[in-house]
């Protein structure tokens, strides 16, 4: 871990960082009726994903579940 110190603040504040980079990207589209959650769980068990991060762009149909 290391440390930023924010030279012209009043206050002395120390702010923790570590760097990364990323490894392999997936994009991936759903057809219509398609259900999320096994569809991503599938493909990532298919590419052997262990953890990541997944940003969603779109909308979805009846996923309220009430």
């Amino acid at each position: 871990m290391s440390r930023f110190y924010y030279d012209h603040h009043p206050i002395a504040t120390v702010m923790e960082y570590s760097q990364g980079s990323l490894g392999r990207v997936f994009v991936i589209r759903l057809e219509d009726g398609e259900d999320l959650i096994s569809s991503v769980d599938r493909f990532l068990a298919v590419k052997g994903v262990a953890s990541g991060m997944i940003l969603f762009l779109g909308a979805l149909r009846g996923g309220g579940g009430s």
